[in-house]
């Protein structure tokens, strides 16, 4: 079926798939195409004559008798042709395509879900709740503790120390400090000089004493006290809060958070390339194997088949037409090319030289007539211009007899008007059958 043979350097490495079907689809395709292409050049044949004859000479049922027709079977066969391309499109890509979404990739994703990743997830989401639980519980132990202890370490003595030891030192220096005001008073009214002086000297002084030798130890030693009560109940707390919170916290980030993530992240990596290696080995492989060795080859192979049989086509066609050329002139041409020239023909000369011969003999015999009629009208004329010259001379006789000879009554006679005959404008020439008439007035004539 190869109309042009290919050099080397355009040969391609052709598989048995190609070699298999490239005879079956250029016969198929042949079959669907000559059709095609004989009806094209009809199409072409048939536009031709419509421009050689309609187009020079557009004629009103032009649109009713043949654009209408050739429309409305236009569309049948665009509507057709449309039902045959939806029908392909479908079986070739919608119906593959739909079968794989509803067998493979609706079912085997679902499948996966539910009955490998729901489970898995759901495992791993029931792992981190109870570590949640657990960090949670022992947050909670760890907060009551450390309640505890800042409690009974640190506010408890802080409320014995206010209650036991300042309050009542404070109280005593209040007494102290009143009933030596008391003292300064009675006394400032008495002498105030001595008051001032028993004021600096007696209590002035011995506050400051006081202050400094008592007071001011014992504060220092309540703040000592107090500092490092809260330095040891703050080192205690940092002490259980290390190595009851932090220290579980970082064994159990270390020793179980992070061998569980890594376990969760590569089961969800293995999963994930799980579902890439089915995707890619399942789905995209098949794909591209069918477009490169089936898809591929099939549409090069309906390509150049189209091509070859389009070509074939058209010297079918152009067989076929000539057959029927052929055909309509042996069978209608020569038998009417022979009744027009050895009848048609000669019975239309035979005719007209009958028709000639028929108006050549109706002139002759109308030329005939028309002398013939002329003379006897000329004949008649003449016996009638006699008769007339005959009938005034009776009259004249006549008249004279009745008036007399005399010339005044002959002058008086009446005289009949003589009509004058037909002639031609500006010469003395009758018409056709006409007999000449004489000048002369009807006074001269007498």
């Amino acid at each position: 079926m190869e109309l042009e043979k290919r050099t080397g350097d355009e040969a391609e490495p052709q598989g048995c798939l190609v070699v298999a079907i490239r005879i079956p689809v250029r016969i198929v395709v042949l079959v669907l195409v000559v059709p095609v292409r004989m009806l094209w050049d009809a199409a072409v044949v048939c536009a031709r004559a419509v421009r050689r004859t309609v187009l020079r000479n557009p004629l009103p049922w032009l649109l009713d008798h043949v654009v209408v027709p050739v429309a409305r079977i236009a569309m049948w066969l665009l509507e057709t042709a449309e039902t045959a391309m939806v029908w392909l499109l479908k079986a070739v890509f919608h119906r593959p395509w739909a079968a794989l979404w509803r067998h493979v990739l609706v079912p085997v994703p679902t499948w996966l879900w539910h009955r490998l990743l729901a489970p898995l997830f759901h495992g791993v989401a029931w792992l981190l709740r109870a570590i949640r639980s657990g960090i949670a519980a022992v947050g909670r132990a760890l907060w009551v503790a450390a309640v505890w202890l800042v409690v009974n370490l640190l506010v408890a003595p802080s409320v014995w120390m206010w209650q036991s030891v300042l309050t009542p030192v404070g109280r005593g220096i209040a007494w102290l400090v009143r009933g030596a005001g008391a003292g300064i008073a009675a006394v400032a009214h008495r002498v105030w000089a001595g008051t001032v002086w028993l004021v600096m000297k007696g209590l002035v002084e011995p506050a400051v004493r006081f202050w400094r030798r008592a007071l001011a130890p014992t504060g220092r030693g309540i703040v000592r006290l107090v500092r490092g009560i809260c330095g040891g109940v703050a080192a205690a707390a940092v002490w259980l809060v290390v190595n009851l919170l932090v220290a579980p916290s970082v064994w159990a980030w270390r020793h179980i958070l992070t061998p569980v993530g890594r376990g969760v992240a590569a089961a969800a990596g293995g999963v994930w390339a799980a579902v890439v290696w089915v995707v890619a080995h399942g789905l995209v492989s098949p794909f591209v194997r069918l477009w490169r060795r089936v898809l591929v080859p099939v549409g090069r192979e309906v390509v150049a088949a189209s091509g070859h049989a389009w070509r074939i086509a058209g010297y079918v066609s152009r067989a076929v037409g000539r057959g029927l050329k052929w055909l309509a002139w042996n069978l209608l041409g020569r038998p009417a090319r022979w009744v027009y020239l050895g009848v048609l023909t000669p019975l239309g000369h035979w005719m007209r030289d009958a028709g000639r011969a028929a108006v050549a003999v109706v002139r002759t015999v109308r030329q005939s007539v028309r002398r013939v009629t002329a003379e006897v009208g000329r004949t008649v004329r003449e016996a009638l211009r006699t008769a007339r010259e005959t009938a005034r001379e009776v009259r004249r006789e006549a008249w004279r007899a009745l008036v007399g000879g005399s010339a005044g009554a002959r002058r008086a006679e009446p005289v009949e008007p003589v009509s004058r005959r037909t002639r031609t404008l500006g010469s003395t020439r009758t018409a056709s059958g006409a007999a000449p008439v004489s000048e002369i007035s009807l006074r001269k004539r007498g």
